[in-house]
């Protein structure tokens, strides 16, 4: 991240001692600052956030037809390989475990 980046500061209060401890341990091993290494780890959050939401509200296949469109790259057409409807199939029998 630059410094052009740089959006803002955040203070964290009543951090316990073990977390803080942990932090430290976990960025010496990585070979940076506890700063650095919290920030890394917001990033990594902040990421799998925004990944988790676009698997959730995204159809995936809807999406790579449309980029393989933009692209002029040739595949499958929905007559060819059409995406099933979801639910369509009957509900399986429920395996008990431990009956």
């Amino acid at each position: 991240m630059s410094a052009e980046e740089t959006t803002g500061t955040i203070t964290i209060r009543k951090v316990p001692a073990d977390c803080i401890a942990k932090l430290k341990e976990t960025a010496k091993s990585h070979n940076r600052s506890m700063e650095s290494e919290v920030r890394s780890v917001l990033e990594d959050y902040a990421a799998g956030v925004l990944a988790r939401h676009e698997i959730r509200t995204t159809n995936f296949y809807e999406r790579l037809r449309t980029f393989m469109e933009e692209e002029s790259i040739e595949g499958f057409s929905e007559e060819e390989f059409p995406t099933p409807a979801r639910g369509d199939e009957p509900e399986r029998d429920r395996e008990v475990f431990g009956a």
